[in-house]
């Protein structure tokens, strides 16, 4: 007898008092009764009483488990030995869970993705059975606050392409140490405790995308030349970022980034003195640079004139008692759209960026000195969108000539500049400069 035998997805939803979900019983001549054979996804969402679960799901492709408090409903549908079709697993906030049951990982090879989250009691993924899933090719682990380290068998999964870590303030370790083909992806966000440089990143051959975020306890990174995409934000103890010794030229200073890099982000790195290369002349890619609030760094990378790509460049917030803005010249013929320059309270002017005409997005932050705003800005016809912020001595645009070229100004935004904001009151002495502009906020 079969019960359910075409239903394909059943949803569980928000059943608070739901406390034995059973199996399906014996039927008076002994037979069995069998209960969702076709069922290929199982959601059961928000059921906080939930003691216990079937067992019988032969054909199951996807799971969600979510906001369980306890673990035996989810023990009781992977742990048997049946279950052998898992393609999809999320475990979201389960109460009591420690470690993934290693019979669901063991038995189903064609697991390509595995989510955990808010689980506030997991120590580990599951040790020593990670060789078993040779098939994943997705791992997040956010919000487990107890996870010590991803030390045992990341290197066994040879098909990985995505790694996901976020919100594991205990994890300490990242261990790749024989290196993964497959990966592309690496994003580890808000790790406090990680203290250890993510090993192996430099032999993963196809990582593209690699993420470090939050991780004050980190001082170092390194990575691989075909990286396309790099963001480090918010390391505070972050001292040095390089390409490993072994893919490296016979000079330091030769090119570290790699080639195919089209976003480079470094911000709020307060510790880092230096950026590796120092020339960024061969990256003809880069069409996303941002390098801000690094309050040791001295100098910028030079070589930003062969940019050509470049369409956003974030710059600034460096060594405060820098008197001026490091020199940085683009390319003559620059498409660069948008620009933020963030400046320290010892600036009194501006870089040179008169010759960037295809601006449409300028925004001026945290220059201390500034006085003001120099007559070439009136250059840039292409900007739309103005916008100055924390310049407290500000008292002055450009002359009534130089702000009426600026035909395309749609937006101009003045906050925090106390002086300015009063001389651009109705009447105010820079008021005839604006009053020309309906997009004008303060």
């Amino acid at each position: 007898m079969s019960l359910f035998p075409a239903l394909k997805t059943l949803s569980i939803e928000f059943c608070s008092e739901l406390i034995e979900w059973k199996e399906a019983p014996m039927m008076s001549n002994g037979g069995k009764v069998l209960v969702f054979p076709c069922l290929e996804e199982l959601s059961l969402r928000d059921c906080p009483e939930l003691r216990n679960a079937p067992s019988h799901f032969p054909c199951l492709k996807k799971l969600e488990i979510d906001g369980m408090g306890h673990k035996m409903p989810m023990e009781n549908i992977v742990s048997t030995p049946e279950l052998t079709t898992l393609t999809d697993v999320e475990i979201y906030s389960v109460k009591g869970l420690t470690c993934v049951p290693e019979e669901m990982l063991m038995k189903n090879k064609n697991l390509t993705s595995l989510w955990i989250r808010n689980c506030a009691d997991l120590t580990c993924i599951a040790p020593n059975v990670f060789g078993c899933c040779t098939s994943l090719q997705s791992l997040s682990i956010r919000y487990c606050e107890k996870v010590r380290d991803l030390a045992d068998g990341l290197d066994t999964l040879p098909l990985l392409e995505e790694l996901y870590v976020d919100e594991c303030p205990s994890l300490e370790l990242i261990q790749i140490t024989q290196g993964m083909e497959s990966l592309r992806k690496v994003e580890i966000k808000n790790c406090g405790g990680l203290s250890i440089p993510p090993s192996g990143l430099e032999f993963c051959t196809s990582l593209q995308e690699l993420t470090v975020w939050d991780c004050p306890l980190l001082p170092s990174i390194s990575f691989t030349r075909v990286l396309q995409r790099l963001r480090i934000m918010d390391c505070s103890e972050l001292t040095s970022i390089s390409m490993s010794s072994h893919q490296r030229g016979e000079s330091e200073e030769e090119e570290i980034f790699p080639s195919l890099l089209k976003e480079l982000r470094i911000e709020d790195c307060h510790s880092l003195e230096s950026i590796i290369p120092a020339n960024l002349q061969g990256f003809t890619c880069l069409c996303d640079l941002r390098i801000r609030n690094c309050g040791k760094l001295k100098y910028l990378p030079t070589g930003l004139h062969c940019l050509t790509s470049l369409k956003e460049l974030r710059i600034g917030g460096l060594w405060e008692e820098l008197d001026s803005f490091p020199d940085f010249q683009l390319p003559p013929n620059s498409q660069l759209d948008r620009l933020r320059l963030v400046g320290w309270p010892k600036l009194k002017c501006l870089p040179q960026i008169h010759h960037l005409t295809c601006l449409t997005i300028l925004k001026i932050y945290n220059f201390g000195g500034l006085e003001s705003l120099p007559e070439w800005l009136g250059n840039l016809e292409s900007l739309e969108k103005l916008f100055l912020d924390h310049c407290e001595n500000l008292k002055y645009l450009p002359t009534l000539e130089a702000m009426q070229r600026l035909t395309n100004l749609k937006t101009l935004y003045i906050w925090r500049c106390p002086l300015l904001e009063e001389r651009c009151l109705t009447n105010g002495p820079e008021w005839p400069k604006i009053s020309h502009f309906g997009g004008y906020s303060t």
